[in-house]
């Protein structure tokens, strides 16, 4: 059954397993458990149990939002932390918000990274609008980047939220402290 968890303010959170595995036609059975913890390989998997329970439906994947709210057309991007009890080490505090598009070798990469060692900020958040932030009204946070099955947390923040907070110094990342501050401490258990 879906659910329309999708308040921003709040942290929900459920315990989830996965049983990954293949069986061939010999009936052998192959784990696939590693998926979870590679973001390529993990990406829909969890776009899709975040959808689930935050009552969204698949977007356009790439030239638009990740999901869509059907009812009023809003699209949320998924993006992904490190859990804060899982990986509460301050070295995995940097969120990735921002488009794909300026990370990597991909096709912003070099303008993006070269506003930010001119230290021009308004320009590289430009980029950033230009790019990703402003295709999409909501994000949608989840704890699964090297996932370990147990507990799935995500959060919804409205896009001119997360602006308010992303990094003055590369505004196409956000700080996990800040991103999870901004529910001020209110969680929700699904059960």
């Amino acid at each position: 059954m879906k659910t329309n968890l999708r308040k921003t303010g709040v942290l929900y959170e459920t315990e989830i397993k996965f049983v990954l595995e293949a069986i061939d036609s010999a009936k052998n059975k192959i784990k696939l458990d590693s998926i979870l913890k590679n973001g390529r390989g993990s990406y829909l998997i969890f776009q899709d149990v975040a959808a689930h329970y935050a009552g969204l439906t698949g977007g356009t994947e790439g030239s638009g939002s990740d999901l869509v709210e059907e009812e009023s057309g809003n699209g949320y991007e998924v993006k992904s932390y490190h859990d804060h009890i899982v990986f509460p080490e301050s070295r995995y505090d940097e969120v990735h918000c921002g488009p794909s598009s300026v990370f990597a070798n991909n096709s912003s990469a070099s303008k993006y990274k070269k506003l930010i060692q001119e230290e021009d900020y308004e320009s590289a958040l430009e980029l950033c609008f230009e790019k990703g932030y402003g295709k999409n009204d909501f994000y949608v946070f989840t704890n699964t980047s090297k996932f370990k099955n147990g507990i799935f947390r995500y959060l919804v923040i409205h896009r001119n939220e997360l602006i308010k907070i992303v990094e003055k110094k590369d505004p196409a990342k956000v700080s996990r402290k800040k991103l999870l501050g901004t529910t001020n401490g209110k969680t929700f258990s699904i059960s």
